[in-house]
């Protein structure tokens, strides 16, 4: 097999040029040690393009694989699929090889190339070395790092006693640093018009970040700022918080701890451009970003943020959206960027988290989009209290994440960012769509419930297809829809005496002292709570079907709640059979959760109650039309 190397790419990488994919051969390798990254293996290699070598030439970390394995070994050929070039401060350019292609190995050198001077600019060749001479690691130290040349030209930055100035401090005058040694803030009536000045120079593009650079400045707007977290382990403790940087090449997430997150939180605004500097770089965990990065950054001692006036060129938020129908084949946990209609939303409902026991704020909406299928999207906290979905606003989520809770559901995070019909393209085209053909057309969910009963119902079965189709009956519970008629209700047993703290539910112990113990808390209380699991009967057109009610779904059949209901069957017999006997015989949109059940060696399939609306007439009438229309098609 012949190998056709791209002769001339290594001279034109010398002189500042950057061919796409060039064709190379590694004529050698030799592994060096990171004093900067805990010991991490790096390996340098000497290239070939058959007319120049280029000895300053590193492979990513995350390329190690290809030189552990076998595959890149001396005399292989390669592409770069994708590299980065940077000077350092002997004016040499140095090669990262962030993407490599093997893509054979022949048992020679091809060629006899020869030196080439990689001085930016330079095309004079350097004095004629082995594979291994002194330019490849011989009488100079070991590359640790790959530096950019200082963006501070002409001195050091134009600092403040090395802290924070907030805007509006007019006349110069310094406040003291507020923690962090040595990273500073400049506001904008600090920062001098000077060469030193972050803004005088070019900075790098966000594209161009990786961790083999350790001086670099970036010029970018902050599209998100995520909220204060904490964390408390067997380590120790700590806060940060993280924020979304975008400018004309592409976007990044940086992460600030502790004095860094104390320092500059409250200095950095949603929108506003500012330049970046002397931050870390490490490879990017894609579970937690819809991010096009490979790398994010973290604020250290060092790192500078500061106020950019000129802000017109740099872009504001951008999307990566998945399509709805789209969702099914992805995993679960995936964290996306996406764009519907908001065609339905429930009531803000509180639950207790289990890792914290704390309560929590949610709200359940109905997303749509042009491919005609609608997918359950949960809001929490803050984001929940204040959504208001009248008029089925547009929304553009980024950074929610995928669950296959219920089929597939999304949900927001503590970073993701909500706009609501926002001023990009895709908004206006899926208003336009939602208004003439959407808003009256049934879509598909790809959301088989688990939403608490709120929004438009999907899944819709009759009693009879449960049993004919099958559901309940695999690993998995299914869940389904229908619109039923309470026949009948079991009051014997339907309460009993809980726990009266907020985040146990377990059933109490009566001592017959005046105390009740609660078996999970190991506590003793002088009081309870009264909790609901409600058996009923439910009947549709098909047949009926026994089914467990809790709490919320008992109160809404019942018309009451349960603290209500408790103190009446204490104190009133018969206005406690009266409440149960006016709920008889009431319809409303069920949904159901069914799973296969054993009990006594017997086998059967159990229906709990996930869900109950009122029968909201319009939108009934609506799904029968659409069922009329799908009948006629046939």
């Amino acid at each position: 097999m012949s190998f056709n190397l791209h002769e001339g790419s290594i001279q034109e990488i010398a002189n500042g040029g950057s061919p796409k994919s060039p064709v190379l051969q590694v004529l050698g390798i030799k592994k060096i040690q990171s004093a900067g990254a805990q010991g991490s293996e790096r390996y340098r290699l000497l290239l070939s393009d058959g007319k120049h070598t280029q000895s300053s030439a590193m492979l990513a970390t995350q390329q190690n694989h290809l030189v552990n394995s076998g595959q890149l070994q001396n005399n292989c050929v390669i592409r770069l699929e994708k590299y980065i070039c940077n000077t350092i401060q002997d004016n040499r350019r140095v090669l990262i090889m962030l993407e490599v292609q093997v893509l054979g190995n022949p048992p020679n050198k091809i060629g006899n190339p020869t030196p080439v001077n990689l001085a930016a600019g330079g095309n004079a060749p350097a004095p004629a070395q082995n594979a291994f001479g002194s330019s490849f690691g011989q009488g100079r130290r070991p590359l640790t790092s790959v530096p950019q040349p200082s963006f501070y030209r002409g001195g050091a930055a134009h600092t403040v006693n090395g802290g924070m100035n907030r805007p509006g401090n007019q006349g110069g005058a310094a406040r003291p640093n507020q923690g962090g040694s040595g990273a500073s803030f400049y506001g904008r009536s600090n920062v001098a018009a000077s060469p030193g000045t972050p803004g005088r120079g070019k900075p790098t593009p966000i594209a161009g970040l990786n961790p083999y650079q350790n001086r670099w400045t970036i010029r970018a707007r902050v599209t998100n700022k995520g909220t204060i977290r904490t964390w408390n382990n067997a380590r120790g403790e700590g806060k940060l918080f993280s924020m979304d940087l975008v400018d004309e090449s592409g976007e990044i997430r940086a992460t600030a701890f502790n004095d860094q997150c104390d320092k500059f939180y409250d200095l950095i605004e949603i929108g506003k451009v500012y330049f970046f500097s002397k931050g870390g770089l490490k490879t990017a965990n894609k579970k937690f970003t819809s991010i096009q990065n490979d790398y994010e950054m973290s604020f250290n001692n060092d790192t500078t943020v500061v106020l950019c006036e000129d802000e017109a060129e740099i872009p504001t938020i951008q999307y990566n959206f998945v399509p709805i129908e789209k969702l099914e084949d992805m995993e679960p946990n995936t964290v996306i960027d996406l764009i519907g209609v908001c065609k339905s939303y429930g009531e803000v409902t509180t639950i207790v988290t289990r890792a914290t026991s704390k309560e929590l704020n949610k709200r359940e909406l109905q997303i749509v989009d042009m491919s005609g299928k609608q997918v359950n999207f949960t809001l929490w906290g803050a984001e929940a209290d204040k959504f208001d979905g009248s008029g089925s606003p547009v929304l553009a989520v980024k950074g929610a994440r995928l669950s296959d809770f219920g089929g597939r559901s999304v949900g927001s995070t503590f970073s993701s960012t909500l706009m609501i019909n926002p001023d990009i393209p895709e908004a206006y085209q899926l208003r336009g769509w939602y208004d003439k053909v959407g808003c009256n057309a049934e879509a598909q969910s790809i959301s088989t419930g688990g939403g608490g009963g709120a929004g438009r119902p999907t899944n819709w079965k009759s009693f009879q297809q449960v049993k004919d189709e099958g559901l309940g009956m695999g690993e998995k519970p299914d869940y389904f829809t229908t619109k039923g008629t309470i026949v009948f209700m079991k009051k014997e047993n339907s309460m009993y005496q809980a726990c009266p703290t907020q985040e146990c539910n377990k059933k109490v112990v009566d001592l017959q002292n005046g105390f009740f113990s609660c078996e999970k808390c190991s506590k003793e209380f002088p009081n309870f709570k009264y909790r609901m699991i409600l058996n009923a009967n439910v009947a549709d057109y098909s047949g009926n079907q026994w089914a467990t009610c809790f709490q919320e779904s008992a109160e809404t059949i019942l018309g009451q709640n349960t603290e209500y209901l408790g103190n009446l069957k204490d104190q009133d017999d018969s206005a406690y059979d009266q409440v149960f006997t006016e709920a008889n015989f009431k319809s409303y949109i069920f949904t159901m959760r069914a799973k296969m059940d054993t009990y006594n060696d017997e086998s059967r399939i159990r229906c709990s109650c996930v869900g109950v609306q009122p029968v909201d007439f319009k939108e009934y009438s609506k799904k029968l039309i659409n069922d009329i229309r799908q009948m006629a098609a046939v």
